[in-house]
């Protein structure tokens, strides 16, 4: 006999696999036109980084950014087609939101590193000029921005929903009370 899935489980795993796929994307487009930096050779284990275009700020500055633009349309996504006022769902949000940040930088680093990678040992005698990929360190405040405005967004439409369902009693002025469930 062939159970049947749940469709809250089914709607939180298809968000999830396509908010991974998206932010991975993203990641693979960011890392093709991530920032690069040159670095002098001066023996085999030293480099004379130039930092003088502040290649990581901006590295960081286009990862949060693009974050924050994955989020947005995350959180839309989400809001458009389950719209649930469900607290857990807001959470679910964030941590898809989370998950994909994750995953924007992990697949960013390895097609920038593959694009912009350093290359053979033999290329790094000394005298010779390399250009890499700057580093992108979120952090734990780089990471925290997606979820962040994910849910900040999927919140501001649960509120915002001109079509909120109104159930519950009537207050005084014959208006139906907002009832919002949690859990």
């Amino acid at each position: 006999m062939q159970q049947k899935i749940p469709r809250w489980l089914g709607d939180r795993a298809g968000l999830i696999g396509l908010g991974l796929i998206a932010y991975s994307l993203g990641g693979a487009l960011w890392g093709l036109v991530r920032p690069t930096f040159s670095a002098e050779v001066v023996s085999a284990e030293r480099l004379i980084p130039d930092y003088s275009d502040s290649s990581h700020f901006i590295a960081f500055a286009s990862f949060v950014i693009a974050a924050i633009v994955l989020s947005v349309a995350l959180a839309i996504f989400a809001y458009l087609t389950q719209g649930s006022p469900k607290f857990v769902d807001l959470l679910w949000v964030g941590v898809v939101a989370l998950a994909g940040a994750v995953s924007f930088l992990a697949v960013g680093d390895v097609v920038g590193m593959s694009v912009h990678g350093i290359g053979s040992a033999d290329q790094l005698a000394p005298g010779t000029t390399i250009t890499t990929v700057a580093a992108a360190k979120p952090g734990i405040s780089g990471y925290l921005v997606a979820p962040f405005v994910a849910m900040l967004v999927y919140w501001s439409l649960q509120v915002l929903s001109p079509a909120a369902e109104t159930t519950g009693p009537a207050d005084d002025n014959g208006q139906k009370a907002q009832q919002i469930q949690i859990g």
